[in-house]
């Protein structure tokens, strides 16, 4: 009697773990390839398209004037007046030659006393100028940059991802410097076509300095340099998405504590007040999102799927899955779990991704997925008064040969999404 029983559990055990199997092979996406230069994969066939939870800023905060930051292009004073808005210095259209405005913005246009204004961060773009800040002096130095030549894409290849972590308003990344090493890094990404995500932490909170820098209510040049540096990558292709809210949680700092795991914020309201908080920044500062990632991916199955309501990728693997490729959510068949099976790379010559690369360049059932801390290039790219020097032994110009040599290209999160149908 007791052996039948045994048997009969044995027997219910299997049919439950094979039906959890074949659901997780059945939302699973597979033959994802390049081909005729646009990716190609097998979509699960119940996906649908779930329209994402819109937000908005209504507040209609004035533009404010500022009579103490100086502009120059070309070594030329041309204003020591600016307005600002959303975290964006504005000028007058008539101190420069652009003809129709661009027809992507990351500012407003501004009608004030009769003159248009643009954000600094549209008129470099049209104009391809770059710009040094220095936060001390609040003077901004524009000049002519570099042509923004692309290398040419393979029509066919495999695809990789690359995200860019811990991106926040604090610490170095409150540095005109560091804030100039990362546009040059995003222009060598941009000069090499290759597409990479930053994972950003909308709230920086250091609790025994007594620092919480909420860019909705903090001005200064600091935050102003901040955001234009995220136009800056956003113009160079980069996908956004949050990583947290603050990435913290009572006296820890962000970007090392958590906010998000079986531990804190484990009510639905919790979590979903710390996500609208991270919306509505981004819809202040009009920065456009795409993913979501749970800080040192702690979120429990039961927060992954609040999440998806907001979200229509997780930029993490779906918790008791840990799935090698990307899966469509068997509770929404919409919300896609994008892992990074290759890890992080944490030496300083990056040479650890490059085997990783070479390893999995034919592989079917593992994306070529991983992230990078951007830090670690910093050190290779030295600032000069008339430009800057950056050496070919970094650990990124590494991954990206090795990324060229083994016939990948880079794609993102809305190259998936654009599949949803």
């Amino acid at each position: 009697m007791i052996k039948k029983m045994g048997a009969a559990v044995l027997a219910i055990l299997l049919i439950v773990l094979s039906g959890a199997f074949f659901q997780f092979q059945s939302n699973l996406i597979q033959d994802i390839r390049i081909k005729d230069g646009r990716l190609q994969i097998h979509m699960p066939e119940k996906a649908v398209c779930v329209q994402e939870k819109k937000f908005t800023f209504s507040e209609n905060r004035n533009p404010l004037i500022l009579q103490n930051i100086s502009i120059f292009v070309n070594d030329k004073l041309i204003a020591q007046t600016v307005y600002q808005k959303s975290l964006r210095y504005y000028l007058p259209v008539n101190l420069f030659p652009i003809g129709d405005l661009p027809e992507r913005l990351r500012g407003e246009v501004l009608q004030i006393d009769g003159q248009t204004y643009l954000s600094i961060n549209d008129i470099e773009q049209a104009l391809n100028l770059e710009s040094r800040w220095d936060y001390t002096l609040k003077t901004i130095s524009m000049s002519s940059g570099n042509p923004r030549l692309q290398c040419q894409r393979r029509d066919n290849a495999q695809p990789a991802m690359i995200r860019l972590e811990d991106f926040t308003a604090g610490g170095a990344l409150l540095t005109a410097d560091i804030c100039m090493k990362y546009k040059i890094f995003a222009d060598y990404l941009y000069q090499n076509n290759v597409k990479f995500h930053v994972a950003w932490i909308p709230r920086f909170v250091h609790p025994s300095e007594g620092i919480d820098n909420d860019l909705m209510f903090n001005d200064g040049i600091e935050n102003v340099g901040f955001v234009n540096l995220m136009d800056h990558l956003i113009n160079r292709g980069a996908v956004i998405g949050l990583h947290g809210y603050t990435h913290q949680y009572g006296e820890s700092v962000s970007a090392e504590g958590n906010e998000i795991s079986k531990e804190f914020n484990t009510m639905p309201e919790e979590m979903e007040t710390l996500v609208k908080k991270g919306l509505q920044t981004a819809a202040f500062l009009n920065i456009p999102i795409d993913f979501f990632e749970s800080p040192h991916y702690k979120a429990t199955k039961k927060e992954q799927n609040i999440l998806s309501k907001y979200f229509k990728v997780i930029y993490e693997p779906y918790q008791g899955t840990w799935n090698l490729n990307p899966l469509v959510s068997h509770k929404n068949n919409t919300t896609i779990f994008m892992p990074t099976p290759l890890g992080y790379v944490h030496d300083r010559d990056g040479s650890q991704m490059v085997r990783r690369l070479k390893l999995n360049q034919n592989a079917k059932m593992q994306l070529s997925s991983f992230y990078f801390h951007p830090f670690l290039e910093f050190e290779f790219i030295h600032l000069k008064p008339d430009g800057y020097s950056y050496n070919e032994n970094s650990p990124m110009h590494r991954i990206v040969k090795a990324l060229k040599q083994y016939g990948y290209e880079t794609v993102t999160v809305k190259d998936f999404t654009d599949h949803l149908p």
